[in-house]
């Protein structure tokens, strides 16, 4: 079986007025997408450390990260989404890909479900 192993990495700014478009922001790669990859011959926690390391110039072990939903494709390929909040804003988080607000989720064409992620994730700051 196929599994991809997606992240969502979203940041809250404190300093920042709940109703301003920078408080909730969240990562996607150079061409729009969150983080992902195929499970191969590591476990997913090694897979997620590697998408950390890839994107990030945070330690994966510093991060809080929790299974966030479970999606089959079919019947060989499934998907397992990973969310991960960061309550300070932090600069040079990123290696690659940026920090969007939430007010560019149609720009993105962000699937429902991780837009229904992105939405529990906003409301649990």
């Amino acid at each position: 079986m196929k599994v991809k192993l997606t992240l969502i990495l979203s940041q809250q700014d404190i300093n920042l007025d709940f109703e301003n478009e920078n408080y909730f922001k969240f990562f996607v790669t150079d061409d729009g997408s969150f983080p992902s990859k195929y499970i191969s011959s590591k476990d997913e926690v090694e897979t997620l450390k590697d998408l950390f390391n890839q994107h990030l110039n945070i330690y994966f072990d510093w991060a809080t990260v929790n299974l966030a939903y479970f999606r089959k494709f079919s019947v060989d390929t499934c998907e397992v989404l990973y969310a991960c909040k960061i309550k300070t804003k932090m600069l040079g988080i990123n290696k690659n890909g940026k920090f969007v607000s939430m007010k560019h989720t149609e720009k993105l064409k962000i699937e429902e479900f991780y837009g229904r992620t992105l939405q529990r994730e906003f409301r649990r700051f």
